[in-house]
């Protein structure tokens, strides 16, 4: 049949043969060869070939059967085509139309007034008194609560019910690692042993691409130890006393021993409030350690100073700068920024920053006290205020640096940048089960006892930056009036006794800042002589 023998010949071209063969009524190919026939042809249309061929029939049936088969799928194809445009209409209509705002999804809110309440003895004293406080009987309550102690079984039963382990853990990390005012701009690094910076300080890495390795970017880093810190907290407290705010505290606010149990009470109201405070006032800048742990300290002895217990961020620089070993990098020009007058005090800061090497670039904050911040705002709005009529919010003219102030810093005449990834404070959570680990009640006291670590330094000597006025020493503040010269206590008028606030012939600022350098307190009481009764 030539008719079926150049159909196969077309077939055998498509597929890149010579000829196509069918045996045993089936075309001779590989499963590959047949499924690209397929796809040009059709299944429909390779079978009707092989039944033409093996059943024998006619040319004509053959070209017959062929035609209607490829009109059948000519008319698929045009209501496929169909089918096409009909939904890219769809499509461009749908594409004009503005999207519609999908419904704001909120989350199911408990129920009005819910708050996690404890499972408690009813039966302690202490409970049995705020029963009775909150049922009208507060003034009875109050009266025995004057004269009562608490239960040292009671509260250690109290104790395992309000502080599981992940509460402790929780108080750790949110009331102390993260509850002091300055922990944002401290890097946190986990550790439970001294720890020594392993990254580098590189000066170059890039260089022209070549085949071959060429390593380079030499380290030029002076690592810096952190010693590993721990703290311990021991707080007595009076029991009646303890007692009686706490019942106040539930008449006041409201609550029921269950929502505000005497344990949570004194953790939250009289234990971490304090050692946020410790943590801000005497150790992150101010501490200087002094080792206690010499053998000779017994139980009930006198505690030692919050600021003993480790070396802060003031005291890491103040001995940095007399240590010919230390790679720190330290301002020759450093000043008393309190002697300076307005002019001075913004080009002083400018001078800081402008000898800041350019390798630094991430670094966009200058720290100091709020004192000295207070200063450089007013002297900024004093000199430029005219001009802008804007306060300054402690951004530097004419740079990327920010003058940030840290409540740990106070009274520092310290000013000290560094990458922010490059100030860190050391934490271990190993131990956040002992941070409140023990409550005792020994005759009229409550004890309680935790323990928590906590260090902080630099990381890499060669990218700290500091300006330390010589002579300048860390002080923890311990009287009101140490801070300045300004205030005095009662006097008796005729006592004779001299005032206790400063001569009149001190420096400009500590009559108050925006003082004329050297030209006495002019700032704050006119030249000392309204200062005190000796500015004669």
């Amino acid at each position: 049949m030539k008719k079926l023998a150049r159909i196969l010949a077309v077939m055998a071209g498509a597929l890149g043969l010579k000829a196509l063969e069918i045996k045993e009524g089936k075309l001779d190919i590989s499963d590959e060869q047949r499924a690209k026939l397929e796809s040009i042809y059709g299944s429909d249309i390779l079978r009707e070939i092989e039944s033409a061929a093996s059943e024998g029939k006619s040319a004509e049936t053959l070209l017959e059967n062929l035609a209607n088969l490829t009109k059948a799928k000519d008319a698929e194809i045009a209501q496929l085509k169909e089918e096409k445009s009909r939904l890219q209409a769809d499509v461009k209509t749908l594409s004009q139309q503005p999207e519609p705002q999908p419904q704001a999804q909120k989350p199911a809110a408990p129920a009005a007034g819910t708050v996690k309440k404890f499972d408690l003895n009813a039966g302690a004293l202490h409970n049995k008194l705020a029963a009775q406080a909150l049922a009208g009987g507060f003034a009875p309550a109050m009266a025995t609560a004057a004269t009562a102690t608490l239960d040292t079984s009671d509260l250690r039963t109290e104790f395992g019910a309000v502080m599981p382990a992940n509460t402790r853990i929780e108080i750790l990390a949110k009331r102390i690692y993260n509850g002091f005012d300055d922990a944002k701009y401290f890097r946190k690094i986990t550790s439970n042993t001294n720890y020594k910076a392993t990254s580098a300080l590189m000066t170059e890495v890039s260089q022209q691409f070549t085949p071959a390795w060429t390593p380079k970017g030499s380290a030029k880093f002076t690592p810096i130890e952190i010693v590993y810190r721990r703290h311990k907290i021991n707080v007595k407290l009076k029991a009646t006393d303890i007692l009686e705010s706490w019942l106040q505290y539930l008449y006041e606010q409201g609550k029921t021993p269950a929502e505000m149990p005497i344990i949570k009470y004194m953790i939250e109201q009289h234990v971490l409030p304090k050692v946020t405070d410790d943590i801000t006032l005497a150790m992150v800048a101010k501490g200087s350690f002094v080792d206690h742990n010499d053998g000779s300290v017994s139980d009930g002895d006198a505690g030692f100073a919050a600021k003993d217990s480790m070396d802060g961020i003031e005291t890491i620089l103040v001995n940095g700068k007399s240590d010919s070993s230390c790679k720190m990098n330290f301002f020759r020009n450093a000043l008393d920024y309190t002697t300076l007058t307005a002019a001075q005090l913004l080009a002083y800061v400018d001078s800081f920053v402008d000898a800041i090497s350019p390798l630094f670039s991430r670094i966009f904050n200058v720290y100091c006290s709020p004192e000295f911040l207070t200063a450089y705002r007013r002297a900024d709005f004093e000199v430029n205020g005219k001009y802008t009529n804007a306060e300054s919010d402690g951004k530097i003219r004419f740079t990327s640096f920010n003058l940030v102030a840290l409540k740990s810093m106070y009274g520092s005449k310290i000013l000290f940048a560094t990458p922010a990834d490059n100030m860190v404070m050391l934490v271990d959570y190993a131990k956040a089960e002992s941070c409140i680990n023990m409550i005792q009640v020994e005759n009229y006291d409550v004890k309680i006892f935790g323990e928590y670590s906590l260090s902080v330094g630099f990381l890499v000597a060669e990218a700290v930056y500091a300006a330390i006025p010589d002579g300048y020493t860390p002080s923890v503040a311990t009287d009101p009036l140490s801070a300045s010269d300004a205030w005095e206590n009662g006097q008796d008028p005729n006592s004779g006794g001299e005032a206790a606030s400063g001569e009149g012939s001190g420096s400009g600022t500590e009559g108050g800042e925006g003082a004329e350098g050297g030209e006495g307190a002019e700032g704050g009481a006119e030249g000392g002589e309204n200062a005190n009764s000796e500015g004669e």
